[in-house]
């Protein structure tokens, strides 16, 4: 066995030698120290087989899953995580790709991991093992691969970076050079295992002597939620795309343990966090995934955004160099734009199942990455972003190659041709389009989102497809994007001006009678036939609004629990729901719960109306027809004598609630009656 020094779990285990009492894992109900969750590595590495390479993991966040990272570290075998809510089909592509000799799971997700060996770890049930009985067969060292995380490719299927322990204990060091991590400190465990941020959440804490605090999945869709499991575990550190830190200053509540709040993997604009750069240290931090989590970090607190609204990126980390090159190779003068090329310590080891061409052996025999992105140097030494110089962008803060969803289609039923574009809405965000040409007739939109979604993560899917007779061409054969037609996509519902949002409120409220009406909402009854549908929507919604694919083992059951809570309410009515119908489809629902309380000063009547359920279909956004779902709601709840009227918010709805009058509470938004 060569030296730990510089391993993953080398490190985890000086750290736990010398703090065993001090808290590592933190979850509802359960505190495990750094003592304790050791001996769950330990326990989870001898449950693993002779001489693994390379373990695929597919289980719940908890405990037991940042155990098996570490056990098959200690194994000295690389891990592949995969989120349970994946497609079937992509997590058998990574996992062969990635040539897993066994995968980690639990008993519920079986069917997921089918076709490979598996190793079943369940909370509670791991076996107290010895270490010495696995660790005279293990071979440790730097240069070993640690893990492999699949990103979008060119090629039509996602490509695996593979990263060394080299690679992360240099991370662990400059996060640590940054920010001064330690006993004391807790990091939230809120990104999926899939992407980068996680890396950072459970390596930068834990091997620093921080704890790691997990909420539930639950918990982590819902900010209300989410901030008051920061609230009750301390946090101190939270790190997240760039939405995440937006959500958390819309909700306007940070809990006073935090102290840092870290975005990376997208852009971040100064409108993000205008109210949170004065009340804690917010940094903006780059890095591909090929360099190892983050290459810069920039303080946005002690900065100041550029003329564009965004934040610089910083400077490089420790360990690290960036080189802004042109074309040829050659570094650009100061101020001009240039390709960002990282060298030093977080180089990975390169793809597993892809070119490498990316990658630069120097004569040195160092290595530079190129990155494919744009950056120009600024005058006080910081770096701009400016964005990509490939097809290469950003969905809710994933990294997409639209060839990879292109070559998906192509391989889908009835599909002869098909191109896939970027396309970028006016507040410079990007969202895909799909161009199709049947083999025959017409497509199936529903149809072909279904054989998509067996591959694709929901983000990857496009938001809009075109049906074509045919993809024009240049004249030297290629697809003329030029011709193809652009849907517009505006960024965010607008309110209109005043006095049109006043005669709209005041229509909306008898708009199922309203003849000429653009947008027909009506009230649905509790007929049998109504409630099947009703739940085909609802449905839709899961899907949709929490980005659950149609394989997620949760959907059978919060089917059933719907399908109960509507037979038992709507009867009752307790619960109302409606449709929206434009030109005669149905296009978006939406449903009110009244209940009853006792009588107080502010609500006489003692009901109060929530509402729920509001969804408008992506490609009739726009169109006001979530503007006429919640004024049919609200009329209801007030024809219903509600004195209080509720409804739970998200980023997007937001300006839409405003509009209507809701003021911002600690959970929710109020309508006053």
């Amino acid at each position: 066995m060569r030296d730990t020094e510089e391993t993953l779990y080398g490190m985890l285990e000086r750290v736990a030698l010398k703090h065993p009492d001090d808290m590592a894992i933190i979850m509802h109900g359960r505190k495990i120290s750094f003592g304790e969750f050791l001996r769950m590595v330990h326990g989870i590495a001898g449950m693993l087989p002779e001489g693994v390479k390379s373990c695929g993991i597919i289980m719940t966040h908890s405990a037991e899953m940042v155990a098996a990272i570490f056990a098959v570290l200690e194994r000295g075998a690389m891990y592949v995580p995969a989120e349970s809510g994946f497609p079937k089909g992509r997590i058998h592509e990574m996992m062969s790709s990635s040539a897993v000799d066994v995968i980690i799971t639990e008993p519920e997700y079986a069917d997921l991991a089918e076709g490979f060996p598996q190793v079943y770890v369940q909370q509670g049930e791991i076996p107290y093992i010895e270490k010495d009985t696995y660790a005279r067969e293990r071979v440790l060292g730097a240069g070993l691969p640690a893990y492999v995380l699949y990103t979008s490719g060119t090629t039509g299927h996602p490509k695996g970076v593979m990263v060394s322990n080299g690679n992360v204990c240099n991370y662990v060091r400059a996060f640590a050079n940054e920010f001064r991590p330690g006993p004391g400190d807790v990091m939230l465990q809120h990104s999926v295992c899939s992407f980068d941020i996680m890396t950072e959440e459970i390596f930068a804490s834990l091997l620093n002597g921080a704890a790691l605090a997990i909420p539930t999945y639950e918990e982590q869709q819902d900010i209300r939620a989410t901030m008051r499991f920061v609230q009750e575990t301390g946090c101190t550190i939270i790190s997240g795309f760039p939405y995440l830190l937006e959500e958390i200053n819309l909700y306007g509540f940070l809990p006073s343990s935090v102290r840092l709040l870290i975005s990376g993997g997208d852009v971040l604009r100064a409108s993000y966090v205008k109210d949170l750069v004065h009340n804690v240290a917010v940094y903006n931090t780059y890095g591909p995934s090929e360099t190892t989590v983050c290459a810069s970090y920039y303080n946005c607190s002690s900065g100041s955004p550029l003329e564009d609204g965004t934040y610089p990126i910083g400077r490089p980390v420790l360990g690290v160099q960036i080189q802004l090159l042109s074309p040829d190779g050659t570094p650009v003068p100061a101020g001009e734009k240039g390709e960002i090329c990282i060298s030093g310590n977080g180089v990975s080891l390169g793809y597993i199942n892809a070119d490498g061409s990316s990658f630069q052996t120097m004569p040195d025999g160092s290595r530079m990455y190129h990155s494919g992105d744009m950056g120009c140097m600024l005058p006080d030494g910081n770096l701009a972003f400016l964005g990509r110089k490939d097809k290469q962008v950003m969905i809710y803060g994933k990294r997409v190659e639209p060839e990879e969803v292109e070559g998906r289609l192509c391989q889908c039923s009835n599909v002869r041709k098909a191109v896939c574009l970027a396309h970028t809405d006016p507040e410079g965000l990007a969202y895909l389009t799909a161009y199709i040409v049947p083999q025959e007739g017409s497509i199936c939109l529903e149809a072909l989102k279904e054989e998509l979604s067996h591959y694709l993560t929901p983000y990857m899917i496009p938001e809009f497809f075109i049906q074509m007779p045919d993809i024009p061409v240049t004249p030297n054969g290629k697809p003329d994007v030029s011709r193809l037609p652009v849907p517009c996509k505006e960024a965010r519902w607008r309110p209109k001006d005043k006095d049109t949002e006043a005669e709209s409120a005041s229509a909306a409220q008898d708009l199922e009678e309203k003849e000429g009406a653009d947008v027909t909402v009506q009230l649905l009854q509790a007929a049998a036939e109504d409630l099947t549908e009703l739940m085909e929507w609802r449905m839709e919604v899961l899907r949709d609004v929490f980005w659950m694919s149609p394989q997620d083992p949760r959907l059978p059951s919060l089917r059933e629990e719907n399908r109960k809570y509507y037979e038992e309410t709507i009867p009752q009515g307790a619960h109302i729901a409606c449709w929206a119908v434009l030109d005669g489809k149905k296009t978006g629902c939406g449903g009110l719960c009244l209940q009853k309380e006792m009588p107080s000063p502010d609500n006489r009547t003692g009901v109060n109306g929530y509402i729920m359920n509001v969804y408008v279909r992506k490609e009739y956004r726009g169109h006001g027809i979530g503007h006429a779902i919640l004024s049919w709601l609200i009329s209801k709840a007030r024809e219903n004598g509600a004195g209080k009227i509720y409804l739970e918010t998200t980023r997007e709805g937001r300006p839409l609630y405003t509009s209507l009058g809701f003021e911002d509470m600690w959970e929710m938004m109020k309508l006053e009656k």
